[in-house]
């Protein structure tokens, strides 16, 4: 497991998978946003203060590549491809091969804190000012938008399951939410009292069927959705 340290420490931290710290990247110079891996060997780190993603050697913590754009919070991989938030109000796609950029979705409202994920043949993305979760087509057409304060408040990561189930961290009223696949219904799944304390990013285990959640206070928390 690969975490971002975004506060003072600006660096990486790899882990196993109980929780033991194997190795810090220090990366002083760029401030550390999002995270996402290539390979067993290599990672994808967006930035906030700079517009670049960096490609990280995850054993020996060097940077092996800049691959330069306007692009800013979250990225994801999917194959040989990485979708990234831009700035421009827009979703650019790389490809890993070459590290060549190109135009995916545009009008995507975007704010640096943006985060997005991909299902099967969709791509969802926060946007924490408009307290929206959106859901489009690989081809840019805007399938659903899940709107309702009630449940969602300034949500950030978001993630999803083998059945196209969306995971939201809803921040603002310090929660998680699954909203269908079809962005129809949505139910809050993890409260204050599963110990979340406003939760931050997460990540969906499609294998083990464990949803990982970050807090903004740096602790993290494993649990198991059936």
């Amino acid at each position: 497991m690969v975490f971002v340290d975004f506060g003072p420490g600006k660096r990486l931290l790899i882990m196993d998978s109980m929780g033991i710290l194997r190795r810090e990247i220090s990366l002083l110079s760029v401030q550390p946003y999002d995270v996402t891996s290539l390979d067993d060997k290599t990672i994808a780190v967006t930035t906030w203060y700079n517009d670049d993603i960096h490609v990280v050697d995850k054993n020996s913590g060097t940077i092996k590549a800049y691959i330069r754009g306007d692009f800013c919070g979250g990225l994801t991989r999917r194959g040989n491809t990485l979708i990234c938030c831009v700035r421009s109000n827009k979703i650019n796609a790389v490809d890993v091969r070459d590290n060549t950029v190109s135009f995916l979705i545009s009008e995507v409202p975007i704010t640096d804190e943006t985060y997005v994920t991909t299902s099967s043949n969709k791509i969802c993305v926060t946007h924490s000012t408009n307290n929206t979760v959106t859901c489009y087509t690989m081809n840019g057409d805007k399938e659903w938008q899940y709107v309702d304060q009630s449940m969602v408040q300034t949500p950030f990561g978001v993630t999803v399951d083998k059945y196209n189930n969306v995971y939201v961290s809803s921040s603002g009223n310090n929660s998680v939410v699954l909203i269908t696949a079809d962005g129809n219904q949505a139910r809050t799944i993890l409260k204050a009292k599963d110990e979340i304390d406003s939760p931050y990013c997460v990540h969906f285990d499609q294998n083990q069927n464990n949803l990982l959640v970050t807090c903004f206070n740096g602790d993290a928390f494993l649990y198991n959705i059936s």
